[in-house]
């Protein structure tokens, strides 16, 4: 074998060495479980539907209280409800929650759909649906709740909803909730590497036809989403009072609810 022969070898073997290593760290970092948190107040969670990944983390946070408290139960019938979620799940029940330092987390990590309400203020349209990777269980077979109040009906986001690019809306202002939830918390280093991931990844869609990049510059909402939180990204790393934090955050989710409100109407 000649010198240039091993040579040409060794650069191929490099190369595709180097390609090995960073398709795995990649992967490595795509698959890591993200947290998502829900903002559950008076009478809403929001947002009221999520897609996630096995193993990933949902955390409900109580930003608003009425005097009877409010909870995130899943219909079950451990909870006197039909069961509306994995058959070999664990259901939750955060009890009765009446101080906003309390939050409820939860890890998924079977494949379905989850729908689940609170057992105080379902009659007012305080319900949710997680779906975790695929909208299968027996709400895919049952999709239509039955014995409802009409606004719990009327809140409960359609299996479709979460899967299409309504859904990406409500992800986003699921990570948007945790950044938020973190400086709360006085993690101000770890709020912002929410918030700065959160909007790499919006660029990350950029020319990519099914991202939320170019779904909000489809409708017009791009340049209001961007502004928004390039704003919230500088508060964050300036220190900013909390009140302007959530101000700014309640901003954002303004757009993104616009955002939902025009794709429903298309």
């Amino acid at each position: 074998m000649t010198t240039i022969v091993k040579f040409t070898l060794l650069v191929i073997a490099i190369v595709l060495s180097a390609i090995g290593l960073n398709f795995w760290i990649g992967h490595s970092q795509s698959s890591q479980p993200k947290r998502y948190v829900v903002e559950s107040g008076d009478f809403y969670f929001e947002p009221p539907g999520l897609l996630i990944q096995p193993g990933d983390t949902v955390e409900w946070v109580f930003v608003e209280i009425t005097v009877d408290g409010h909870t995130t139960t899943a219909y079950h019938p451990n909870y006197k409800k039909e069961l509306r979620m994995p058959e070999s799940a664990k259901p939750w029940d955060s009890d009765l929650i009446l101080d906003k330092s309390k939050t409820y987390l939860v890890q998924l990590d079977t494949l379905g759909i989850y729908d689940y309400f609170c057992l105080f203020h379902e009659f007012l349209g305080m319900i949710g649906r997680i779906i975790v990777k695929e909208p299968i269980g027996p709400v895919a077979a049952k999709p239509t709740i039955t014995g409802l109040p009409p606004a719990a009906l009327k809140e409960m986001p359609s299996i479709d909803e979460i899967m299409g690019p309504i859904g990406k809306i409500f992800n986003f202002m699921g990570e948007l909730n945790a950044s938020v939830q973190r400086y709360r918390i006085n993690q101000t280093k770890k709020s912002l590497e929410t918030l700065d991931n959160l909007i790499a990844e919006l660029k990350a869609g950029s020319n990519r036809a099914d991202s939320l990049f170019e779904l909000m510059k489809k409708i017009n909402l791009l340049t209001n989403l961007e502004k928004t939180l390039q704003e919230l990204q500088q508060s964050i790393g300036a220190q900013a009072p909390l009140e302007k934090i959530e101000q700014q955050a309640k901003d954002i989710k303004n757009v993104l609810r616009e955002a939902r409100q025009k794709l429903k109407t298309n």
